[in-house]
C-alpha cells in the first residue's frame, strides 16, 4: 500500500495546479522559499495572481508537451459544491465528476506519457465517509456519502486501477483544512467565534479531525521528497470535537464561547427535517482519522500545534 525512499535535497521543478487557491497559495509560497521552480495551474478569469510561477497554465487540461521537464505534480486543483449550481449545464453530479474525477485522471495519464516520476492528489477523508466508531483506515472501504465525495472515490477507483510504475502515485485524504485564507465552512466557524450571540453546540464533543494548511503543505513536500507513493492519511496532532474548536477560535480572538448544550440526536433529527442533516452530521459526529502509518513511513509529525496555527488563522481573519 505505501512505499518510500528519499530521493535526496536538491531543487526541482514542480506543477501545482489550484497555484492561487487557498492550498495551493500557500504551496507556492512556501516552494518558492525553497528555490523550487514552479509552473502553475489557475481558474481562468481568477481575481488572485498568481505570484512566483515560472509558467501559468489556465486549463486542468494540459498535454504530455506541457508536462516535459516536471518533477513532481501537486494536483490541488478541484470542484466543491461552493463553487457549482445545479442550474449549470449537466448538473452537480456530472460537473463534479468531469473536474474531480475525469480531468484528474486525464492529467495522470498525461503526467505518464511525458515521464513525470512523480504525482501527488489531494483526495478527501470523505471518501471513507462519515460516523465511525473509531479512526478510518488506510485501507477502510470507500463509502462515500454525498456527491463530492462521491466524485472524489471515484478517482481514488480510477487512478488506482491505472497507475504506471514509471509515475508514482501518492494520494492524500486530508480533513477539514484551516488557516489564513481559508473558505466556506471553517470561515464561518471563526465569525461564529467572533459572535457576542450563544450557540446550541455545546454538545457537540465528539472527536474530529482537522487539519493545518501548514501542516498539509509540510506533509505534502516531504511526500516528494521520499518518492512515496500509496495513500496517506493527514490531520493535526489534536482531535477536539466542533465545541472544543469553537473554545479555540474564540479565545484566538479575544472572546468567551457562549454555548449552551442541546442533545446532538435531536439537532440532527430536527436538521434532517430541514434538509440540512449533513451539517449537523459534520458538526455533532466522530470523525478521527489514523495517520500512524504516515507518521512511521515519513518519519514525519504535524510540526505546527493547533493552538498556534488556529491563532494564525484568526490573525488574519481578524486583519481583513
Amino acid at each position: 500500500m505505501h512505499s518510500c525512499e528519499l530521493s535526496g535535497d536538491r531543487l526541482m521543478r514542480v506543477l501545482v495546479t489550484g497555484a492561487n487557491g487557498f492550498i495551493g497559495g500557500h504551496c507556492v509560497s512556501t516552494m518558492r522559499q525553497m528555490g523550487w521552480q514552479m509552473d502553475g495551474v489557475v481558474r481562468n478569469g481568477a481575481s488572485t495572481p498568481a505570484a512566483g510561477l515560472h509558467r501559468v497554465h489556465t486549463s486542468l487540461a494540459l498535454q504530455a508537451d506541457d508536462l516535459a521537464g516536471v518533477d513532481v505534480i501537486f494536483h490541488l486543483a478541484g470542484l466543491a459544491h461552493d463553487r457549482v449550481t445545479a442550474a449549470q449545464p449537466g448538473g452537480l453530479q456530472a460537473q463534479l465528476h468531469q473536474v474531480n474525477a475525469q480531468a484528474t485522471q486525464a492529467l495522470y495519464d498525461q503526467a505518464a506519457i511525458a515521464g513525470v516520476p512523480r504525482f501527488i492528489w489531494l483526495s478527501s477523508i470523505k471518501v471513507l465517509g462519515e460516523g465511525k466508531a473509531g479512526d478510518y483506515q488506510v485501507d477502510d472501504p470507500r463509502q462515500p456519502q454525498g456527491l463530492y465525495a462521491t466524485s472524489k472515490a471515484a478517482a481514488e477507483t480510477s487512478l488506482l486501477a491505472n497507475q504506471v510504475p514509471s509515475t508514482q502515485l501518492a494520494i492524500v485524504r486530508p480533513p477539514l483544512v484551516y488557516g489564513p485564507g481559508v473558505k466556506a465552512n471553517f470561515l464561518k466557524l471563526m465569525h461564529y467565534a467572533r459572535s457576542p450571540w450563544p450557540l446550541p453546540l455545546g454538545g457537540a464533543q465528539q472527536p474530529r479531525a482537522w487539519l493545518s494548511v501548514h501542516n498539509l503543505v509540510d506533509l505534502l513536500i516531504r511526500l516528494a521528497q521520499h518518492n512515496c507513493q500509496g495513500i496517506w492519511h493527514v490531520r493535526d496532532a489534536e482531535q477536539p470535537g466542533t465545541s472544543a474548536m469553537l473554545q479555540q477560535l474564540a479565545a484566538a480572538a479575544g472572546n468567551t464561547s457562549r454555548q449552551w448544550h442541546v442533545a446532538d440526536q435531536l439537532v440532527c433529527r430536527l436538521a434532517g427535517m430541514v434538509g440540512r442533516g449533513d451539517l449537523a452530521q459534520r458538526i455533532f459526529g466522530r470523525l478521527t482519522v489514523d495517520m500512524q502509518t504516515t507518521c512511521s513511513a515519513l518519519n514525519w509529525q504535524p510540526p505546527y500545534t493547533q493552538a498556534a496555527e488556529v491563532n494564525k488563522a484568526m490573525a488574519w481573519l481578524q486583519a481583513q
